[in-house]
């Protein structure tokens, strides 16, 4: 059986300990929309270019996702992605599209979206009746 190296093991990153501060994959973060998957990987700096690109490829074999991102994170106050920090793309497209209430939002691994679609939905359907929205209007959603 061909087998294809699937886990942060298998491309030699050591998980993170928050106790001591040494490894390098802290979290790992799954984004989904219509069944386009994002895969965030939150690293400490000086992890392997290598054996991030060796992971990435091996997760872009299956076939919902859409893209593999990482973001450094060397914090210690608990941020899971730090607000500003960079996004790189290793494999795909760095951010999926959601569909709420007929507009279409690029949902990348930093920003908020609420969790709840069916909430996102309704929330999203009252902004547009409140702000009396027409097919030509820009809005930017701030969290």
């Amino acid at each position: 059986m061909l087998r294809y190296p699937n886990t942060a093991d298998d491309a030699g990153i050591v998980a993170y300990d928050e106790a001591t501060r040494a490894g390098e994959l802290r979290y790992v973060i799954v984004r989904e929309s219509g069944g386009d998957v994002l895969v965030v990987l939150v690293v400490a700096s000086g992890t392997s270019n290598v054996k991030l690109a060796r992971l990435a490829d091996a997760v872009g074999k299956n076939l919902a996702v859409r893209g593999v991102v990482v973001v450094t994170n060397d914090r210690r106050d608990g941020a899971i992605v730090p607000s500003g920090s960079p996004v790189r793309v290793l494999y795909g497209h760095g951010e999926l599209i959601e569909k709420l209430a007929g507009a279409s939002l690029e949902v990348g691994a930093s920003e908020f979206l609420q969790v709840n679609r069916a909430q996102a939905t309704a929330m999203y359907e009252r902004v547009v009746e409140l702000a009396e929205v027409n097919p030509s209007t820009t809005a930017i959603a701030l969290y």
